[in-house]
């Protein structure tokens, strides 16, 4: 069998193509630190036929309409630290395993991708320092069962599509205007901020540092409710 071509490229950005190719081949591109993918019609998939992927760091797939699927083995990318998935309507799951695949991932960015019900099986990776969702409600609720947050530092929750979302156990919310109460145990201990804009119900239980509430976040160093910081 022929050998194929790989090439030396260090950083990839493509946006606005209409080229037929629908899968990316990311064996071709072992040097690729940076990949950035953007308006790609045709684009269903990430292809890895390697074991692993090493030099790559930064792996971003935008408004692509088409794309479905991550490599059914995972994406072994041990040296990925930002990771962005966002308003890929048709993709259905994130990538298996990331707690074992993507040990060295620092940020995590779903958005607007309502085919991801859930986050993968043995939850996430476990030097997640920044984590923000958003844009649909059942993706959202599955973070209720992660128990892995030891080294999360902050966590963004934007609810402009999530309207029916009226509970849940950890956050910092944005425009969810039904969320009303907090369940569960505290947040994460390793939390350093926590932001609510645009939550009336919850805005109120905040501002007057109601005991339900209260005992649940005392701990975080920094809150702000609508701009104001309150501790």
């Amino acid at each position: 069998m022929q050998q194929q071509y790989q090439y030396d490229l260090v950083e990839l950005v493509i946006e606005n193509s209409c080229d037929s190719l629908t899968s990316f081949p990311l064996e071709l591109f072992p040097k690729l630190e940076l990949l950035q993918i953007r308006k790609y019609a045709n684009l269903e998939s990430l292809s890895m036929s390697r074991s692993q992927h090493t030099a790559l760091h930064c792996l971003v797939i935008s408004k692509c309409p088409n794309f479905e699927s991550f490599p059914r083995e995972g994406l072994a990318m041990p040296n990925l630290a930002y990771f962005v998935v966002m308003k890929c309507y048709k993709v259905k799951s994130l990538p298996c395993h990331m707690n074992v695949f993507l040990p060295s991932l620092k940020f995590l960015n779903i958005y607007g991708c309502p085919g991801i019900h859930a986050f993968p099986e043995g939850g996430l990776p476990p030097n997640l320092q920044k984590l923000s969702v958003g844009g649909c409600d059942t993706q959202l609720r599955s973070l209720s069962s992660m128990e892995n947050f030891e080294a999360l530092t902050r966590l963004n929750i934007e609810g402009a599509e999530c309207d029916s979302m009226k509970s849940f156990p950890m956050l910092t919310i944005d425009e969810c205007p039904k969320l009303e109460k907090m369940t569960g145990e505290k947040l994460p201990s390793s939390l350093l901020q926590l932001k609510i804009d645009y939550c009336p119900s919850l805005t109120e239980l905040y501002e007057m540092k109601d005991p339900q509430v209260w005992a649940k976040v005392s701990h975080v160093p920094k809150i702000e409710v609508n701009g104001k910081q309150i501790l």
